[in-house]
């Protein structure tokens, strides 16, 4: 004899409580987990044009901390989709957010990436998200290309794309390098020097260990956005990392580039 289990019904007051354990949250802010999170939220809504109701894909979700952020409002009438290379966040993610909200979904895919997971089969330079074109209204993908070297970091924008319906928006961060940044890197301003050239328009900041940060010239991105489909909503977003566009009062540490799909 069985017994249908009773249907997963939307909780925001108990996902509002959520955090995960200290060495998840690790890396995703620690203590300022849910704060940082929040901080997120805010702008892919005034900046990037997140509504209630959308189809949301996360590219490297991690422990949750944007899925926890955009609960409130996708909710009921939106839906969440997030994959990660690493499995125990995802883990995680499954077991305490998906009972709480069952427009939320977490995959994790064993995706060779030589900082987070080295041991991965699949190749990210050749990887197929999973699923369907035209599915998602809004992608995001922060502290993603950041750890990706060129062919995976192109691969992953023309996924990007992909998935997007017509008109819909990704919201993709990246240490970008221009004249004024590398002047900032030169003069010892910047967080972050990126030293080694290792393809044309990418540099890394360590040889031994090139996806633990790496960066890409202003130019290489625009031509894989629009080489990919991807229609940059002008200016890009500069962060606080490389201290060259201060005056813009960043709010984030990495610069960031919004785009629609044609």
């Amino acid at each position: 004899m069985t017994t249908d289990r009773p249907p997963v019904k939307f909780r925001p007051e108990e996902l509002a409580q959520l955090t995960p354990p200290p060495q998840l949250a690790e890396g995703h802010g620690g203590p300022r987990f849910r704060e940082l999170g929040a901080s997120w939220l805010e702008t892919f809504r005034a900046q990037a044009g997140l509504v209630e109701g959308q189809r949301v894909l996360d590219v490297g979700c991690g422990a949750g901390r944007m899925a926890l952020a955009l609960a409130p409002v996708l909710g009921e009438s939106g839906s969440y989709d997030g994959f990660d290379v690493q499995a125990e966040p995802v883990a995680w993610c499954r077991t305490a957010i998906e009972p709480l909200w069952p427009r939320a979904r977490f995959q994790q895919f064993d995706v060779n990436n030589g900082w987070y997971h080295p041991a991965g089969s699949l190749d990210a330079a050749a990887l197929r998200f999973p699923y369907a074109d035209a599915t998602f209204d809004f992608v995001l993908m922060t502290s993603v290309c950041t750890h990706l070297l060129a062919g995976a970091a192109r691969n992953y924008l023309a996924e990007t794309c992909r998935v997007l319906r017509p008109g819909g928006r990704c919201l993709i961060t990246f240490f970008i390098l221009d004249e004024r940044v590398h002047a900032s890197m030169a003069a010892g301003a910047a967080r972050h020097s990126f030293p080694y050239e290792v393809e044309p328009g990418c540099r890394v900041l360590y040889l031994e260990q090139p996806e633990k940060a790496v960066a890409y010239e202003e130019a290489t991105l625009r031509a894989w956005c629009h080489g990919t489909g991807l229609e940059i909503v002008e200016p890009l977003r500069r962060g606080l990392w490389s201290s060259a566009y201060a005056e813009r009062g960043p709010r984030h540490t990495q610069d960031f580039v919004i785009a629609t799909a044609r």
